[in-house]
């Protein structure tokens, strides 16, 4: 099994916890996971979390699926590097007009402090960021390439 993907880490964000997590994919998470790190910021956690609550409104599904969660992936903290480097990057944002998300702004900083590119189900999303270095790469072009090279 080769891989032509150029990256062997990432960061997933919310949508693309939910895709990975998603019926469609979940027979290849072992494969994802045992050939890629997969990191997440505690924050996307927090809103994948809330988004299963809300559907199933089950506080043992909640804590299980939390403790599978930190086991599968690095689950990244929000530490005050993070927050200092958020804050200068929302004053720019501010200062130039631009409405932001307060979960994919520390995804990006997350990532660009890793230097690691964002796993997203919309790449269209990180545009308005890119100035500060942030790459991102398509969850659903990742698992159709991680598909094709299990056929191979």
């Amino acid at each position: 099994m080769t891989f032509s993907i150029p990256y062997r880490e990432f960061l997933a964000d919310t949508l693309a916890l939910l895709y990975l997590h998603s019926t469609e994919v979940q027979n290849l998470l072992v494969v994802i996971l045992s050939k890629f790190r997969i990191r997440v910021s505690v924050l996307s956690v927090q809103e994948f979390l809330a988004y299963v609550y809300y559907r199933f409104h089950d506080h043992r599904v909640l804590e299980n699926l939390s403790d599978v969660l930190h086991k599968l992936y690095v689950v990244e903290p929000i530490g005050r590097d993070i927050v200092l480097r958020a804050s200068m990057i929302i004053v720019d944002l501010v200062k130039h007009n631009q409405d932001f998300d307060i979960v994919d702004l520390y995804n990006v900083v997350i990532a660009t402090s890793g230097n690691i590119p964002i796993l997203t189900t919309d790449p269209s999303r990180y545009l308005k960021y890119a100035k500060y270095g942030v790459t991102t790469v398509s969850v659903k072009d990742f698992v159709e390439q991680v598909k094709s090279a299990i056929k191979t």
